[in-house]
Order: structure tokens, then sequence, then C-alpha cells
């Protein structure tokens, strides 16, 4: 009997923490825009940017060849820092969406469609994000949640991610 229950009680703390909870939701939200939303955004996301695609590259330097039309050339460039925008402003979005479940499937339905075009995309390109932007976001987040935020980001590129190699 005793097997029984701590065997459910694996089970209901491995499902627990592998998903993205409203209050995980609520948490990421208010965590990121706190850093969003703030006077010097901007400036923020580029410098952020940098970090995320320079950890990025250094796992991945098969995939600059992707990015040629975007500047990567030359990463302080504008076309780059552009890039690194739409990015992050996408990011944003997905994250701001969370809760909104039609209109957060909708968006992700989209990238994943945009990101299935791009020749030589993997899914590992994309989940690497994942654990790009738990090791990052705690260098600018006061209030980083590291679970809440990895639970979301799985709940977010589990889909973001279907079809790719």
């Amino acid at each position: 009997m005793m097997r029984i229950i701590l065997a459910l009680c694996l089970v209901a703390y491995a499902s627990a923490s592998s998903c993205c909870s409203a209050g995980d939701m609520q948490k990421v939200r208010d965590s990121w825009n706190s850093l969003w939303n703030n006077a010097d955004a901007s400036t923020t996301k580029v410098i952020f940017g940098r970090e995320v695609f320079n950890r990025y590259f250094e796992k991945f330097p098969e995939s600059v060849d992707m990015f040629k039309n975007v500047g990567v050339d030359d990463r302080d460039s504008a076309a780059f820092s552009c890039h690194m925008l739409r990015v992050l402003n996408g990011l944003d979005l997905l994250v701001n969406l969370l809760g909104e479940d039609d209109a957060l499937e909708a968006e992700i339905e989209h990238l994943n469609h945009q990101h299935l075009q791009y020749d030589g995309m993997k899914a590992a390109y994309l989940w690497s994000m994942v654990d790009i932007l738990t090791e990052a976001l705690p260098s600018v987040l006061d209030d980083y949640d590291a679970l809440s935020f990895k639970n979301c980001l799985v709940y977010i590129y589990t889909d973001y991610t279907k079809g790719l190699p």
C-alpha cells in the first residue's frame, strides 16, 4: 500500500513540476513585464538579446548561416539588433498570452509555421532557447522564478517545435 501511495505522489509531483500552472503564468508575466515595461526597455532588450544570441551561436555555430539575411555578420549592426528585437518581441507576445489559450495557440501555430519554412531549422535550435533563457534571465530579473519560467517555456515550446526535425 505504501508503495502505491509513493508511486502516486511521484506521478503527481512529476505532473505538477512539468506544467505551466495559472500561478506560474502570473509569476512569469509579472516578472517578464517588470523588465520589459520600463523606461530603458529598448536598451535592455538589445543587451539581453545579444547575450541570448551569443549563447545560442556558441552552442550552435552551424546555425549562423540561417541568419545571413538579418545581418548576423555584424552582431552589433542595426539589422541584427532589429532581428533580436523581433525575436524578443515575439517572446514577449507569447509570455503575455499565457492563460489566453486560443490566442496563445494561434500565435504559437503562426510562429511554428514560420520556422518550418526556414531551411536548416531544427527543433533543437528552438528548444535550446528554453535553456538559454532560463540561464540568462536571472541576470536581468530580480524576482526570477526558475521553475515557473522553465514550466511555461516548455509549455510554449512544445507546440512551437512541432514538425521540425
